[in-house]
């Protein structure tokens, strides 16, 4: 695999960056914090405007044809900047899907009006009584002539007050075995029947409960097989750990928030046991970018990174859980002071990541489903579930 990118890469990083540095505020960058949101429609179309939406899709396919590296060059300045983009990677996940599942006629309906900006998409797969196991989706959708009438609830819909549609799971054959009785729908969030209540999470993101009653869906908004849900789901974790633009490790955010405020002047007194938090801090952000980089190198080289992208997710969150807990202890009360407290020597971000680090065990799959796959699928063992 590659350790480091070229030149070319290196052009591509300026010229984000200094995009970025047009277009993201910091009042922008408050406001997510302020109201858990993180996603801003101005910098979204002007993202979709620049053509960086479909930055590493083919040509054919609307695209600008860059690859998986130069969206890790993406996703990197975007963190860096605090960019508000998780509408992006979310609807990039559902997108790409559609690319694997969905039929000629759809990709051609669906997926220019994604690059445009105009769709933006959700994620609607757990429930209340489920949690990780979403293959257990009591929310139910019945053929009615050309349409399905969906009913039930999903749980944790994050941007669902945002998005224009929810890539929905639902129960096609109530009666049928497990795995081999979900379908995927594209389902508009306009809908009549569709009801949407704030959730807000212990790291202050906002995210949603849904309810679906009596929604009317046209069969043409069925994404793969009716009863196939399960291989097109499996798709769409491969495109979630594989990284979509806008997505970094929020461990490499943290060493990098570190490494910027020690070498500002903040670190000309630190304590051995605090410059040994730093290391650490460094080393496993590095860690994880390599780990980043290997899942993006396999994907420039065709190959699916199902396995990598498990064992990459599962070491990021891991040690984001630790590392923010020893630096919080290591540098003490400075680093409980919020993100809106002006002039707080770590600007809260270790308040707010030691608040968000508990979610990143869970979502796009919880660690426990990660080992599982590790397991089951690198080592051989036997199912766990």
């Amino acid at each position: 695999m590659l350790f480091e990118l070229d030149a070319e890469r290196d052009s591509f990083r300026q010229e984000v960056r200094d995009f970025f540095a047009r277009h993201v505020t910091a009042e922008m960058v408050e406001r997510a914090r302020d109201t858990g949101t993180y996603h801003d429609a101005g910098l979204y179309r002007a993202v979709a405007d620049r053509g960086w939406i479909g930055l590493n899709w083919p040509e054919e396919a609307g695209g600008q044809g860059r690859d998986a590296l130069d969206a890790l060059v993406f996703g990197e300045e975007a963190h860096r900047a605090g960019a508000p983009l998780m509408m992006l990677s979310v609807t990039l996940m559902v997108a790409n899907t559609i690319r694997f599942a969905a039929t000629l006629e759809q990709r051609s309906r669906i997926l220019r009006p994604v690059l445009a900006g105009d769709i933006t998409c959700c994620l609607g797969y757990t429930e209340p009584g489920c949690g990780s196991d979403v293959a257990a989706a009591a929310t139910t959708a019945v053929r009615d002539g050309a349409s399905w009438v969906i009913n039930g609830q999903k749980v944790f819909t994050t941007l669902a007050h945002e998005a224009t549609h929810v890539f929905l799971l639902c129960r096609t054959d109530i009666g049928g075995p497990k795995y081999h009785n979900l379908t995927l729908f594209l389902v508009p969030l306009d809908s009549p029947g569709v009801t949407i209540d704030p959730i807000h999470t212990l790291s202050g993101e906002r995210t949603n409960t849904t309810f679906y009653s009596g929604v009317r869906v046209s069969d043409e908004l069925r994404i793969g097989d009716i009863d196939g849900g399960w291989s097109v789901m499996r798709e769409a974790l491969v495109h979630e750990r594989g990284g979509s633009l806008g997505d970094l490790p929020e461990i490499v955010h943290l060493s990098h928030e570190i490494l910027r405020w020690s070498s500002l002047g903040g670190g000309n007194d630190l304590s051995e046991s605090q410059r040994a938090c730093v290391a650490r801090l460094a080393t496993h952000g590095e860690i994880s970018r390599l780990l980043d980089l290997r899942v993006r190198s396999m994907i420039v080289d065709g190959q699916s990174p199902s396995i990598e992208g498990s064992i990459q997710k599962l070491y990021a969150s891991a040690h984001l859980v630790a590392d923010v807990s020893d630096a919080m202890e290591a540098f003490g009360p400075q680093t409980v002071v919020e993100e809106r407290t002006r002039g707080s020597s770590l600007s809260g971000s270790l308040e707010y990541l030691y608040r968000h680090s508990a979610v990143t065990t869970i979502y796009g799959g919880t660690s426990e489903i990660q080992r599982s796959i590790i397991a089951e699928h690198a080592l051989g063992l036997p199912r766990s579930r």
